[in-house]
């Protein structure tokens, strides 16, 4: 399911919209997961997830599945929430 986020190689971000965000942020709060345990998972800065969540920063491809795990959730689940429209 993550082919058609890589191109020639490189791995395409996933742009987000305000209402995936907070599917996001409700997931994680859910799960009693904090910004800094998914940016340690993620091994980003707790800032650069926070633009994530925020719609500031892209959501690369391959961040799926580390951030599928840590919130608990299915790869499947990610990139359906994100492509729900």
């Amino acid at each position: 399911m993550l082919d058609k986020y890589i191109s020639n190689g490189y791995i395409l971000g996933i742009n987000i919209s305000e209402r995936d965000i907070m599917k996001l942020k409700e997931l994680r709060k859910l799960n009693g997961v904090t910004q800094k345990n998914v940016s340690s998972y993620l091994n980003i800065y707790q800032g650069n997830y926070s633009q994530i969540e925020n719609g500031k920063r892209f959501l690369l491809a391959s961040q799926v599945r580390p951030l599928a795990k840590v919130l608990n959730v299915s790869e499947t689940e990610i990139l359906n929430c994100l492509e729900e429209k």
